[in-house]
């Protein structure tokens, strides 16, 4: 009976995606002008349908690293996160004597507050691709899904990495983070500076750590050495991006400054530390 149940909600679930991608698709075609049931509609606007928000989300992390690292929730409205503060106290251990007299020592739950805002991008689609007969409703979501993912995942990254500065908005990294650590010559990256920055992020939370740069900035690091006169960066076939820098992995995007003077140009640290809610 169980089994049977769990075929029917699979079966469900894929006749509804199904019927979904064709009132989608219909409503594409027409221009607009073709309502179904099956659509949903907001202030005269449709709503595009679950299972197509759920593949444009889930394709963002196919093509966003720094989002698909990060601690994602997808939780509709407001959401508060609860961190332990020791900024003011902390716990600590120590040897005693007999029946001493302890001295309490605390720190403080506080909540990180991530506020819902609304985010939308726009698909243009050629009247060549609507009148091909040859172009299935299945192709024409996949263009959708992919060219939305695609704007999506440029916005959210630049979001991750350097925020609005409006408040109450996404807080980047580039802005939120007050471990900063200064070259020794302005404008200029040398090997001391990265291993600088490197060993600035505790052992603990440096195992998972990225390197974050600009392409500009990662082609001046490739031509610095060591003291052995061997290359600082190596391409590695096994890193996840190709590269890796100091043992670590580095990831390269437009949305980080070059490393001009008085730039943040390169970051480094553990994603995961980075919280975000997305939702359809």
């Amino acid at each position: 009976m169980a089994a049977a149940s769990m075929e029917e909600r699979k079966l469900n679930k894929k006749e509804k995606k199904e019927i979904e991608v064709r009132a989608f698709a219909s409503f594409i075609r027409s221009g607009g002008l073709e309502r179904r049931a099956d659509m949903s509609f907001d202030n005269n606007q449709a709503i595009v349908p679950e299972e197509i928000s759920n593949n444009i989300i889930a394709a963002i992390k196919d093509v966003c690293p720094i989002y698909s690292l990060a601690d994602v929730y997808n939780i509709k409205g407001k959401l508060n996160l609860p961190y332990y503060d020791e900024t003011t106290d902390h716990i600590t251990v120590s040897y005693l004597t007999e029946f001493p007299n302890i001295t309490a020592h605390s720190a403080k739950f506080t909540n990180i507050e991530l506020n819902e805002y609304m985010v939308g991008a726009r698909t243009r689609i050629s009247k060549m691709i609507l009148s091909n007969n040859t172009f299935s409703n299945g192709k024409l979501m996949s263009y959708v899904t992919n060219d939305m993912s695609i704007k999506f995942s440029e916005f959210i990254e630049n979001e991750l990495i350097n925020g609005t500065g409006a408040e109450g908005h996404c807080q980047g990294i580039l802005t939120g983070a007050t471990n900063i650590v200064s070259t020794s010559t302005a404008g200029q990256i040398k090997v001391d500076d990265l291993i600088d920055l490197q060993e600035s992020i505790p052992d603990k939370y440096s195992k998972k750590g990225i390197f974050i740069m600009n392409r500009a900035t990662r082609a001046a690091i490739r031509k610095l050495k060591d003291g052995s006169g061997q290359y600082l960066l190596n391409h590695d076939v096994s890193a996840r991006w190709g590269y890796t820098l100091l043992g670590s992995d580095l990831y390269t995007t437009d949305s980080m400054p070059e490393s001009d003077e008085g730039n943040k140009a390169v970051i480094f640290g553990d994603i995961s530390g980075i919280s975000v809610n997305i939702s359809p």
